[in-house]
Parts: C-alpha cells; sequence; structure tokens
C-alpha cells in the first residue's frame, strides 16, 4: 500500500502499486528501499492544503528510512540488507551549490526533483530511488529516529 496524492482531486488515497509501477527497475543506479519508517512534515501538509506543488499523482514521504532490497548493476556503496535513509535532494553535482555540499540550494535538482514532493516518496510499502541519495545509518541509529 502507498498513500498517493491526486492533484486534480485533491484527494489523498491509500493505494495498492505495483512495484514496476513506480519506477524504472532497469535503472542501474537504482535502489529499492523496502520503508521502515516514514514521517510527516510539515511539507507534506502544504501540498494537501495546495500551498505546495507537485505532480500529478505523488505518492508522498520526503523523510523516511529502511533497507535496501534491491540494487541496480552500477551500484556499489550500498547492497541489499543495508539499513539506509534517503535524502529526498538530489542536486546536479555539477554546480557549485553541489560542489559545497549544499545540494538543497542546487538551481538544476533539488526543488525541482524533490523525492516525496516531485518523485513518488516513502510513504509506501517500498520506493524507488537514485544510489546518490541513499546513506548508510550509523551503526546503533534505530530506523525510526533516521526517519526524522
Amino acid at each position: 500500500p502507498a498513500l498517493q496524492w491526486s492533484k486534480s482531486e485533491g484527494e489523498l488515497r491509500l493505494v495498492t502499486l505495483r512495484l514496476e509501477d513506480l519506477a524504472d527497475l532497469q535503472n542501474p543506479n537504482a535502489v529499492v528501499v523496502k520503508v521502515s519508517f516514514a514521517g510527516v512534515c510539515g511539507s507534506d501538509l502544504h501540498v494537501l492544503d495546495g500551498q505546495l506543488e507537485t505532480s500529478e499523482k505523488l505518492i508522498l514521504g520526503h523523510e523516511f528510512s529502511g533497507v535496501v532490497a534491491f540494487v541496480g548493476k552500477n551500484v556499489r556503496h550500498v547492497r541489499v540488507g543495508d539499513k539506509v535513509v534517503v535524502d529526498p535532494n538530489e542536486g546536479c553535482h555539477r554546480c557549485g551549490y553541489c560542489w559545497c555540499g549544499r545540494i538543497n540550494h542546487c538551481q538544476h535538482g533539488s526543488l525541482k526533483a524533490t523525492i516525496g514532493l516531485v518523485r513518488n516518496g516513502g510513504m509506501a510499502g517500498y520506493c524507488v530511488v537514485p544510489d546518490t541519495v541513499v546513506h548508510h545509518l550509523p551503526e546503533g541509529l534505530p530506523l525510526a529516529a533516521a526517519a526524522l
């Protein structure tokens, strides 16, 4: 099950989607995260009241953690079974903001590609994300705490 926002209907629904419907699993840089915990953020509430622009059909959730369930053939830094957290912001990795670690200010990515606001997010059983936004949890950090 997934929590999906429909912009045109102004409605939040619990839907069942196949993993294949969420993203291209043939992408060699894809990571599938089996979501353990997802937080509700003020940004999610702004989506519901129309203050934040989203894509037409969107699975919410940009604060989440889980366990890696699948990795594309080019992914090297995480493996199936690793506990991870996802940074919802993906930058271009070429501009000055990205180079100095301020990806959330990237003019080419960031809010134009945010997981859970523009691309499908973690309020679902599984979420498909690019490998560049997946990070190992420090030893001893619970998955529940990592979602915040």
